[in-house]
């Protein structure tokens, strides 16, 4: 009887945090939306603007220093999506400072994060002092920018 306790309750738990994820996807727009830019530096920085809706649709322009020039688009799987829309919304980037710099350092490029709802846009700046969860996120949004897979060219440079 203990161990159907503890199934039953597993389940339900499980369960419930299914539940709550797909609410997160339903409270957002079909126009919602993350877009990364990155920024040039003094020296090889890859340079480029990734554009994912919450559909799965993603465009690519790679400008300087990147693996993929021109115009590339790609379908990312409902996983994927939901996954990093899903840790975006746990950042609560609504509440969030607009930047997060320091002018007396130089030399580093900014990731420029950029996030619309549905009704509301937020614009992050990220080039140093960046928490450690939103330079977690930051990170897995350039893996998958950066990455050839999947990826179609559109026109190149």
């Amino acid at each position: 009887m203990k161990y159907l306790s503890l199934i039953l309750i597993s389940i339900s738990l499980v369960l419930v945090s299914c539940g709550s994820s797909k609410q997160v996807m339903r409270k957002l727009d079909d126009t919602a939306f993350i877009q990364l830019e990155t920024t040039p530096c003094f020296g090889r920085c890859p340079t480029y603007t990734m554009k994912l809706m919450v559909t799965g649709e993603a465009s690519f322009d790679g400008k300087h220093y990147t693996k993929k020039a021109g115009q590339f688009v790609k379908q990312f799987s409902e996983e994927e999506v939901q996954q990093l829309f899903e840790q975006l919304m746990a950042l609560e980037p609504m509440n969030r400072p607009d930047v997060y710099d320091n002018e007396m350092v130089t030399d580093l490029p900014s990731n420029i994060l950029t996030f619309f709802d549905g009704k509301t846009e937020k614009t992050i700046r990220c080039r140093f002092d960046i928490p450690e969860d939103m330079l977690d996120f930051i990170q897995k949004l350039r893996a998958a920018a950066e990455s050839t897979t999947g990826w179609e060219a559109v026109s190149s440079k």
